[in-house]
């Protein structure tokens, strides 16, 4: 018999198969994930223009403007009511400033605190920043379950669970974000998107755009109210007209059910616009959602407490990095407020914290919302292009004569 050496032992055998295994997981698994990540930017920073629309694109205008924050002397933080209010385009020629958008859809506190965790440690002392707030942004959403917007970060589980959130409401958002578990955490979100685009195809042969499977926050609820059939020739006629705008980056068409009722336009100060095609429609679908409208069931609104943590936490970053902070209330679409005891109970609310901010001696904004309309917005609460230019001059008007000396 041979006393020659087998070329390997059986160990090895092992521990090579254990490696193949692992090389095929990352193949079936984390190479696909990683192209996910970044074709979303997040792995692609340099091509930051290109994932402002999709969610998690704030990431890449965060990395945008740390390597071009010298560009600029003005920035908004906040949520989708900022994405869609504060336009550099409008508001840089009322107030001679160079601003930037840094918000998104959905952005609500608690994603937001960890975005200006990333941001606010790279804005110098001379720029100013303004926040915006409403009385919605102290209140979860029906889920509870804060979203993936943005992710919260290992670092910060303690503290959220200090702060009075469960395990169970940020589990996903941080589970999405470790190395490999995008796709798993994802599952369902993905499993709808492909059923949504299989059935759009179905019925139009079309396909869904990023806006739409992205921002669902700031669509309709489902409704029998019908949209008007507008001609392929027209909407291709107003894309080509927005598209020839400097102030575009690019346009797509927003969908109602199988029709196009609006365009989505994201431009390159890092805001988003909303041009109805279909009025009726909208002023309709508002119509409808102010018919079932009911008084809230409180005779004084109180924040709900894990939000109103986060709020404090983000009071906090501002007050650590000297940021010359201005705080700007939104407020909903009009018909919102038509009941008195609603009306009364959301401003009362937002009286206080406009107290809880002078008594910091931090500036405070708020613009006469009795002069815009239902239809200067697209839905509940984000204007669109007919409302923009009016809420752009009032705030120009009051964040120059009382804040800025100009």
């Amino acid at each position: 018999m041979s006393n020659r050496r087998l070329p390997f032992r059986s160990g090895d055998l092992r521990l090579r198969t254990v490696a193949l295994y692992v090389v095929c997981f990352a193949v079936a698994w984390l190479v696909p994930e990683a192209l996910q990540r970044w074709h979303a930017n997040e792995l692609a920073p340099s091509f930051a223009f290109s994932a402002w629309r999709a969610k998690p694109g704030v990431q890449a205008k965060i990395d945008h403007y740390r390597r071009h924050r010298d560009e600029y002397d003005l920035i908004f933080v906040g949520d989708s009511r900022t994405y869609c209010g504060m336009s550099p385009t409008e508001l840089d020629p009322l107030l001679g400033t160079r601003s930037f958008n840094v918000s998104t859809f959905a952005l609500w506190f608690p994603t937001q605190f960890p975005s200006l965790q990333d941001l606010l440690p790279h804005v110098p002392s001379n720029t100013v920043v303004v926040w915006s707030i409403g009385h919605t942004s102290f209140r979860r959403g029906v889920a509870g379950e804060v979203n993936t917007t943005y992710p919260i970060g290992v670092r910060n589980v303690p503290r959220y669970l200090r702060w009075g959130y469960p395990w169970s409401s940020i589990r996903a958002n941080v589970i999405d974000y470790l190395p490999g578990l995008q796709l798993y955490s994802r599952r369902a979100h993905l499993r709808a998107l492909l059923e949504a685009l299989g059935d759009r195809r179905l019925r139009s042969g079309g396909s869904a755009t990023a806006t739409e499977m992205a921002t669902e926050e700031a669509s309709f609820h489902e409704s029998e109210i019908l949209p008007r059939s507008i001609s392929s020739q027209e909407v291709e006629r107003r894309m080509g007209e927005i598209r020839a705008e400097t102030s575009t980056m690019f346009v797509e068409p927003f969908y109602s059910g199988s029709a196009v009722t609006s365009l989505s336009v994201f431009q390159r100060g890092g805001n988003y616009e909303r041009v109805e095609l279909d009025a009726p429609y909208f002023r309709a679908m508002q119509a409808e959602l102010a018919a079932h409208l009911k008084p809230e069931p409180v005779d004084r609104l109180v924040a709900d407490p894990e939000y109103w943590q986060a709020f404090l936490g983000i009071v906090e970053l501002f007050d650590r990095y000297g940021v010359r902070l201005v705080v700007n209330e939104f407020e909903e679409a009009p018909y919102h407020y038509q009941d008195p005891h609603n009306r009364d109970l959301y401003r009362g609310f937002m009286r206080e914290i406009r107290r809880f901010f002078e008594s910091r001696g931090t500036p405070y904004v708020r613009v006469d919302f009795e002069r815009l309309q239902d239809d200067d917005y697209f839905d509940y609460n984000h204007l669109n292009s007919k409302g923009i230019p009016v809420f752009s001059r009032m705030f120009a008007d009051a964040l120059r004569s009382h804040l800025l000396g100009k």
